[in-house]
């Protein structure tokens, strides 16, 4: 009876932020080091699925995974590959695994390519536009889309996008009630920051990574356009994304 009520507690916490997040987008990037344990990849499709269920909108980006090891220049922001080791890395192996774990739930998720449709275009160091209709258009059906971070150049190749940027991108086109990411804690992203909103003043940590300063970059350009939360979080705690639901609501 006791951890009947505990459980019944812990749901009636979480409705500030369910009702806050009804029915509202909400842009989560999945870090590479999620991909690669199947305990962390296994907690966060079911977080993600349990905030469909819950009535949200999310829309999941992921990068390459643990499949193949590709270093991106340019701060991260952007490297053009052949276009099978894009595709195979990004739109492969690690967006099959995480579509196969939400779909465990029902027929939820969908996979697609930044490159399909040119959704989402990019150039090396730039991030350009994303054409929003299939977005719209699959999380309308109900939907969880899965985005990979390969995307379409200006120059007609496949690149390999950084994924805080692309989720970035991603949130801002549709004008998502927030963006979350969820980075790797070996880059020093300083996760006290807590929920930024467009007034937060966004301070990067004293001797940022590459990896650091785009992934608060990308949160201030997300909040810049219209995005009205923003969160780090530290992709190795399992459930990080519920756990956020016991918080104080921002505003």
């Amino acid at each position: 009876m006791r951890d009947a009520l505990a459980k019944a507690q812990v749901l009636v916490e979480a409705l500030p932020w369910l009702k806050r997040f009804h029915g509202r987008i909400v842009v989560i990037k999945v870090a590479d080091p999620t991909l690669a344990d199947e305990g962390l990849k296994r907690a966060f499709t079911q977080d993600v699925v349990f905030l469909r269920h819950a009535g949200l909108k999310p829309v999941v980006v992921h990068g390459s995974g643990p499949h193949v090891g590709i270093q991106l220049h340019a701060m991260r922001s952007s490297v053009r590959c052949p276009a099978d080791v894009v595709r195979t890395a990004a739109a492969g192996l690690a967006q099959r695994d995480l579509v196969q774990l939400l779909n465990t739930y029902g027929p939820l998720a969908v996979g697609v390519r930044g490159e399909d449709g040119h959704i989402v275009l990019a150039s090396t160091g730039t991030v350009g536009e994303i054409e929003d209709r299939l977005f719209r258009t699959l999380l309308n059906d109900g939907r969880i889309p899965v985005i990979s971070n390969c995307v379409r150049g200006m120059d007609g190749l496949a690149h390999l996008v950084d994924g805080d940027t692309t989720a970035s991108l991603i949130a801002a086109g549709l004008q998502a009630e927030a963006l979350i990411l969820l980075t790797d804690p070996a880059e020093g992203t300083a996760y006290d920051a807590g929920w930024l909103t467009p007034e937060s003043r966004i301070v990067s940590p004293s001797r940022p990574s590459g990896g650091t300063a785009i992934t608060m970059e990308a949160c201030a350009r997300a909040l810049r356009s219209g995005v009205s939360l923003a969160r780090v979080l530290d992709c190795e705690v399992p459930h990080t994304l519920l756990q956020q639901f016991h918080l104080p609501t921002p505003y």
